[in-house]
């Protein structure tokens, strides 16, 4: 399976292209899914906005329309790591399931954000100990 690009597009046109889409969107299921749950058609739009979010700290932040679609997702948090993705497609899920690629191929399993220190301090007695 190829890598997915920040700047993308989920074309359904054809049968090559048709599968390579249905490939993906089944990895991402299959990617979503664990053991105790098996992510759906029904709840793969859900199921993939929450990992986007909780993972990546990314929203979608736009899906215009015209001849196709496009889904637009920026990352929020650390500057050095935010990624802006634009994924033309002809089905919203297929470019949802490119979307989830192209930030798994950017950054793996999840994004590893910096630590805030404020958060590492271990809280004194107020005798200091």
């Amino acid at each position: 399976m190829r890598k997915v690009k920040l700047d993308d597009f989920a074309c359904s046109c054809g049968d090559e292209k048709r599968l390579e889409c249905a490939e993906i969107k089944q990895w991402a299921m299959d990617f979503l899914s664990h053991p105790n749950y098996r992510v759906t058609d029904a709840d793969f739009v859900d199921q993939a906005i929450v990992y986007l979010n909780d993972s990546y700290q990314a929203q979608i932040v736009g899906i215009p329309s015209d001849q196709w679609f496009a889904i637009i997702t920026q990352s929020e948090g650390d500057p050095l790591t935010n990624i802006r993705t634009y994924i033309q497609c002809d089905h919203v899920e297929d470019g949802i399931a490119f979307t989830l690629k192209a930030f798994y191929d950017h950054f793996g399993k999840n994004r590893i954000l910096p630590e805030d220190d404020e958060d590492d301090e271990i809280p004194q007695k107020p005798d200091g100990k």
